[in-house]
């Protein structure tokens, strides 16, 4: 604390600050530094540590949030940029505030794990579905076979509800991934808004093979939803 009296606008105190959020740090207490930093740094591209830590932390948005929009007008393209947009979303803040950086950024970024956390905090904020469908499509279109996707999957079956817009690309993934522990969301999100059973009823039999005994996963939320649906 010492140091960031003296320091905190030095370009470099963001690290210390990064650091005290890292171990657990009062948020409290670092506020008052935090903001005499970013007013004098936001640009910095170091500054992104700050950005992500107050969010992850659960600080207010809205206290960061003009240097938040000043930092993201200078750097939305940079690849990093997702764990502030995500951060954001995740923490509560507007999605409308940010909606023509999540634009920009995912009209210009080719990397399907940063994109698709993006999509998915969007998907989980409520923020406007037809302005990301677009962008989930593309996003399915290229990485619907990984694990990763199927964290998108899942959130827009828990969140929106529309299987039939992503079937497709959820049966494409069961048919390669069924048997991973995390098939266990999307098979749960799909019994409970009434998805088509017989569409996956292979998928759900392959992955219970599997994973009967494995204590990590739902197995009873599974069955319950799959008799309650029966």
């Amino acid at each position: 604390l010492q140091y960031l009296e003296n320091n905190c606008e030095d370009p470099n105190a963001s690290f210390a600050l990064h650091s005290w959020f890292k171990n657990g740090g009062n948020l409290e207490i670092i506020q008052p530094f935090v903001i005499k930093h970013l007013n004098k740094n936001y640009e910095n591209i170091n500054t992104r540590f700050v950005f992500q830590e107050w969010l992850n932390n659960k600080g207010e948005p809205k206290i960061i949030q003009p240097f938040v929009l000043k930092y993201l007008e200078n750097n939305c393209e940079d690849l990093t940029a997702s764990f502030i947009l995500g951060g954001w979303l995740k923490n509560g803040g507007n999605p409308i505030i940010i909606q023509p950086f999540v634009e920009k950024y995912l009209q210009n970024i080719q990397n399907e794990e940063h994109s698709g956390y993006v999509i998915r905090a969007w998907i989980k904020s409520k923020g406007n579905i037809e302005f990301i469908k677009p962008y989930l499509l593309i996003y399915l279109q290229k990485d619907s076979d990984s694990i990763d996707s199927q964290f998108v999957l899942s959130g827009w079956l828990k969140y929106v509800g529309d299987w039939e817009l992503i079937k497709s690309f959820i049966l494409q993934n069961l048919q390669i991934n069924c048997e991973n522990i995390n098939s266990e969301y999307i098979l749960i999100r799909w019994l409970e808004i009434g998805g088509e059973r017989k569409l996956i009823e292979p998928f759900l039999i392959r992955f219970l093979s599997k994973n009967l005994l494995n204590t990590k996963v739902g197995i009873d939320s599974i069955l319950s939803f799959w008799i309650q649906t029966n």
